[in-house]
Parts: C-alpha cells; structure tokens; sequence
C-alpha cells in the first residue's frame, strides 16, 4: 500500500511538472514572437525618419525601451 502512494503521489508531481515546462514553452515562444515583430521595427525607422524630430533625448529612451522585456 506504501509503493502505491508513493507512485500516486510521483505520477502528481510528474504531471504538475510537464504543465509548468509546456506553460513556460508557450510564454517563451510568445515573446519571441512579439520581439520578431518587423512592423514595430518599420513604424519606427519612418518615426525617426522624419525631419521635424530632433529629439535625441526621446530617441534614446525609445531605444532602451525596445530592448526592455515585458513592456508589450
């Protein structure tokens, strides 16, 4: 009867283990995918581009901010 607790409490914890590994892959994978987004990258080469900013201060504020994770 002793074994068989234990294997019931092992398979528990199994369980509980492969649904944190999976629930880390998936928010892992979520942040890749929103860090690989080319249209933030385009909106702000056209932002920077224009003439009337001139703004060297906010750029760089703006540049550590893309490398900042958990913003999106």
């Amino acid at each position: 009867m002793g074994w068989q607790v234990v294997g019931v409490v092992l398979g528990i914890l199994l369980v509980i283990v492969g649904f944190i590994v999976v629930f880390r892959a998936v928010i892992h994978r979520e942040r890749q995918d929103a860090a690989d987004d080319p249209e933030a990258e385009d909106f702000l080469a056209e932002y920077f581009a224009l003439e009337e900013f001139n703004d060297a201060e906010l750029r760089e504020r703006l540049e550590h901010l893309r490398g900042v994770p958990d913003l999106r």
